[in-house]
């Protein structure tokens, strides 16, 4: 249950937060250079030909060191729009202790929201009793499930220097578990090595 109010916790954060960044061609592979080098490590972000993204922030804690980068993807049926004025996200930034790096923007469908942190920065125990276990290609992830009150699989990569906790909604009928798990086994091929 902790992690449950962990996750809301962070989910709450971010969507009451915004930046004034704007959408451009290889959005994917910037956010993943930035994210990369911001946390001194290789971090993967899987570029989707159907899902957009919508929102990325890093996360500091008391002495200004990295706790966790995460980003959303979703849905777009209509032109992107931020959510948020400048001051709005410099406002945000100061009170989080946050750094806005895309988005948000608004108008799509939330699908996916992944999270990486530092493996020592992890707070999960994966030990826990809610957690369930799978093999993807000899490597172990663990995930739980929620149905109450939409449907969401919450699953954690576990690498060497990184942990990645990927949150999928699945009540809108555009994801299921198989496609959550093809993503995570996208992730990991992109991963090698973390």
């Amino acid at each position: 249950m902790k992690k449950n109010l962990l996750f809301m916790l962070l989910l709450f954060i971010i969507a009451f937060s915004g930046c004034s960044s704007s959408s451009t061609e290889g959005e994917f592979e910037d956010l993943e250079a930035t994210i990369s080098e911001k946390m001194e490590k290789d971090i993967a972000i899987i570029e989707f030909d159907d899902l957009e993204l919508s929102f990325s922030m890093i996360m500091y804690d008391t002495e200004d060191n990295i706790k966790e980068a995460s980003w959303d993807y979703e849905k777009f049926e209509d032109e992107k729009k931020l959510s948020l004025t400048e001051e709005e996200t410099m406002q945000r930034e100061k009170e989080f202790n946050s750094e806005f790096l895309y988005g948000p923007y608004e108008g799509g469908i939330p699908l996916i929201r992944t999270v990486v942190m530092d493996k020592e920065e992890n707070l999960y125990n994966f030990e826990d009793e809610e957690f369930k276990e799978e093999q993807i290609n000899e490597q172990t992830v663990y995930y739980y499930e929620l149905k109450n009150p939409t449907h969401q699989i919450t699953i954690f990569l576990p690498l060497d220097t990184v942990v990645y906790g990927s949150r999928f909604e699945l009540s809108s009928g555009e994801l299921n578990k198989e496609t959550a798990f093809e993503y995570i086994e996208k992730l990991m091929e992109q991963t090698q090595g973390n």
